[in-house]
């Protein structure tokens, strides 16, 4: 194996690629695509699965061990013997050799009281460590916003010029190839739904989506997500309501399908780093609703409809009659090869 300068911490490859491992992969993919990806090894624990393909970037399995061990001993151990600088894409990092980390949200940290047991304060203990560490330590941080970046100044004090807003992209939808047959397995007719992806995170904040679709009963909506429960929040069923289609977990192909015929993508979150989706819906030709919250309106401007987050008595259609957007020109702006450039330019 020829040396390398950098290494990209690969532990995000133990699980299911979400959104932040979505942007792990896509960067990696960007940067492997560069004239400066033979600078860079991924480096991967024994368990890593679904690596993509890549030309310049070489891999490497390092060591026996998975999980919270790889990454705080074998991963900085064998960093430090071979003298490689390491990357850290996805929040997490080696508490004993942090170099460079991408901080995709504080959301732990700005809303702690939504964390009010004994156990939830336990599990958030350790990723706000790395926030901590992070900060005083790192010898960069990029993040997905400005408004993330002004977040991280203000509750970790860290110096305006060593955080980095690298934004997201939206490409890898292209090569996602849409399965529509799923319409056909929930009765859907195209544009007669509006379309959600479902969590139970406070600040994701899809109790808006339930109670809206009540408010709304003329008007069906879907809801997509892997939390197998009838209830999303504050004891809201979903089976009560006869206008709402649960879907539970769907593919990709799935997701783009619902996506793409849908009358429009809900996107009522209280707090995002970046907010993906709504990128994603406008992709495959979509409008997307979104909440006048936390990063969005920088993200989207003008080319979303908003909403009041805390306001859900909204009749849809009419706010998209009101006037006509055009969201495709905000794909310009965005996308996986610029978010590697700028990283690349500050971490080589």
């Amino acid at each position: 194996m020829s040396m390398r300068k950098f290494a990209i911490n690969g532990r995000i490859f133990e699980f299911p690629i979400t959104g932040v491992g979505r942007f792990c992969v896509e960067v990696i993919k960007a940067i492997d695509a560069s004239d400066r990806g033979n600078e860079f090894i991924l480096l991967l624990p024994s368990d890593a699965q679904n690596v993509p393909s890549l030309k310049r970037i070489e891999t490497e399995v390092v060591g026996n061990n998975t999980g919270i061990i790889w990454e705080q001993m074998s991963l900085p151990i064998y960093a430090r013997k071979h003298r490689f600088t390491l990357l850290n894409m996805s929040n997490s990092i080696p508490l004993l050799k942090p170099d460079y980390v991408v901080i995709h949200d504080v959301s732990l940290k700005v809303n702690r009281k939504d964390f009010g047991t004994g156990i939830d304060k336990c599990r958030i203990w350790w990723p706000l460590l790395h926030y901590r560490v992070s900060a005083l330590f790192a010898k960069h941080i990029f993040t997905v916003s400005e408004f993330q970046k002004q977040e991280i100044i203000r509750n970790y004090g860290v110096d305006s010029d060593k955080i980095t807003a690298v934004y997201n992209g939206w490409e890898h939808m292209d090569y996602i190839e849409a399965d529509w047959s799923v319409l056909d397995k929930y009765n859907l007719a195209p544009k007669e739904y509006y379309f959600a992806v479902s969590t139970l995170a406070k600040n994701k904040n899809f109790k808006w989506v339930l109670e809206n679709a009540k408010y709304n009963i003329k008007y069906k909506y879907v809801i997509s997500g892997k939390i197998e429960t009838k209830y999303f929040s504050d004891g809201i069923n979903v089976s009560d309501l006869d206008n709402v289609i649960y879907t539970g977990y769907v593919t990709d192909g799935e997701l783009k399908a619902l996506m793409a015929e849908s009358k429009a993508f809900l996107y009522p979150s209280l707090y995002e780093g970046f907010g993906i989706p709504p990128l994603e819906a406008i992709s495959v030709g979509t409008k997307a609703i979104v909440a006048q919250a936390s990063c969005l309106p920088e993200i989207y401007g003008s080319c979303v409809y908003y909403i009041d987050p805390m306001d859900s008595k909204v009749d849809l259609e009419k706010l998209l009659t009101s006037r006509n957007l055009s969201g495709t020109k905000i794909l310009d702006k965005y996308g996986w090869g610029n978010t590697a450039k700028l990283m690349l330019d500050k971490v080589l």
